[in-house]
C-alpha cells in the first residue's frame, strides 16, 4: 500500500513525464498482485486504473506493456477462477476483454517481440474458446510464422487444419544464411 501511495504521486507530481506511465503501472500492479480472491476487488481496482490511464494515454511509451499487463490479468486471476467456479457468462466476459487487450498490443507491437509466442498462443485458445475462429486463425498463423521456434507452431498448425483454414510450413531453416 505504502509503494503505491508513492507511485501515484510520482505519477501526480509529472503527469506528462514518460515516469508516470510507468508509476501507474506499478501502482496498478501493486493491486493486481494482490489476487484477493474470491472478489478480487484490488485486482479490479488495479484493472481499473490501467484501463483509465490506456484510455487518456493512448501515446504512453508503456501502452503495450500496459495493454499486455491487462490481458494478462483478465486471463489470469479473473477468466480463470470464473472459469474455476463455473461461471461461464463471467469467465466469456474476461477472455473476450482479455482477447482484446492483446489485440491492441498485438497491433501496437509486443513487448517483447521474438519471444511473444505463448502470448499469441493464448490469444489464439481464447478466441477459440469465445467462438472467434477469424482471430484464432489469425493468431496460429502468427504463431508459425512469427515465432517458430515458440514450442507452439506444430500445434498451431494442427489447430489451422482441424479449422479448415491454410497452414503455413514452419519456416526455421530455410530462413538461415549458408
Amino acid at each position: 500500500d505504502g509503494a503505491r501511495k508513492l507511485y501515484l504521486q510520482v505519477a501526480a507530481r509529472w503527469p506528462d513525464q514518460p515516469i508516470a506511465g510507468e508509476a501507474t503501472l506499478r501502482a496498478a500492479s501493486s493491486l493486481v498482485q494482490a489476487y484477493d480472491a474470491p472478489q478480487f476487488v484490488k485486482v479490479k481496482q488495479g484493472v481499473a486504473m490501467l484501463e483509465a490511464w490506456v484510455d487518456s494515454h493512448p501515446h504512453d511509451p508503456m501502452i503495450a506493456v500496459m495493454w499486455q499487463y491487462l490481458g494478462d490479468t483478465y486471463f489470469l486471476p479473473l477468466a480463470d477462477n470464473a472459469r474455476a467456479l463455473k461461471d461461464d457468462a463471467a469467465a466469456k466476459e474476461y477472455y473476450t476483454k482479455s482477447l482484446a487487450c492483446y489485440d491492441h498490443a498485438d497491433a501496437i507491437g509486443w513487448t517483447d517481440f521474438g519471444n511473444h509466442g505463448p502470448l499469441l498462443w493464448r490469444s489464439a485458445i481464447i478466441s477459440e474458446r469465445i467462438g472467434n475462429i477469424p482471430s484464432a486463425i489469425k493468431y496460429y498463423t502468427q504463431n508459425i510464422i512469427q515465432t517458430p521456434n515458440s514450442g507452439k507452431a506444430y500445434e498451431s498448425q494442427l489447430a489451422l487444419k482441424r479449422l479448415g483454414a491454410p497452414v503455413p510450413p514452419i519456416d526455421i531453416y530455410h530462413k538461415a544464411k549458408g
